[in-house]
């Protein structure tokens, strides 16, 4: 009886050594495994912090694309002030024409029957409608320049 316990004390003995070997097989597996863990970690730490620059670097390039909009949205806007600037004073010139000559053709009418009422009183009933075709003739040859310079 005492061999078996001497050999179950020996079989414990030599289980536990077994154990605490295939413990230290463990603990060494963790420990490479930690330290591959640890490098993973750092790489995609790494990734992360590239991801971020290439982000801050769309964003500039954003930002620039941003400003050269804003500059070439205020460059159209200076053309098209300067456009309707030019189109606005050739309308008032335009106009300012138109205005002129009907205010000569009112007073030229108004010459016509003067005149016409003055010849009328000087010359008889024949030489007076001779002059006064002379007149509607000079008349129709001015309204017709008129029309002409209008067009």
């Amino acid at each position: 009886m005492r061999k078996k316990i001497i050999l179950l004390c020996w079989a414990l003995v030599l289980f536990s050594s077994l154990a605490q070997a295939q413990e230290k097989v463990d603990l060494s597996t963790i420990n490479e495994r930690l330290i591959r863990l640890e490098e993973g970690q750092k790489s995609i730490n790494q990734r992360f912090e590239d991801v971020n620059n290439r982000f801050d670097d769309v964003n500039k390039r954003i930002d620039d694309l941003q400003v050269n909009f804003n500059n070439r949205f205020n460059d159209v806007m200076k053309l098209l002030h300067i456009m309707i600037t030019v189109l606005g004073l050739v309308f008032v010139g335009i106009f300012g024409t138109l205005l002129m000559m009907w205010r000569k053709l009112i007073t030229l009418e108004a010459k016509v029957v003067t005149v016409e009422t003055k010849v009328k009183g000087i010359y008889t009933f024949d030489e007076s409608r001779e002059i006064l075709v002379l007149h509607d003739e000079r008349i129709s040859k001015l309204e017709t320049k008129i029309k002409n310079i209008k067009e």
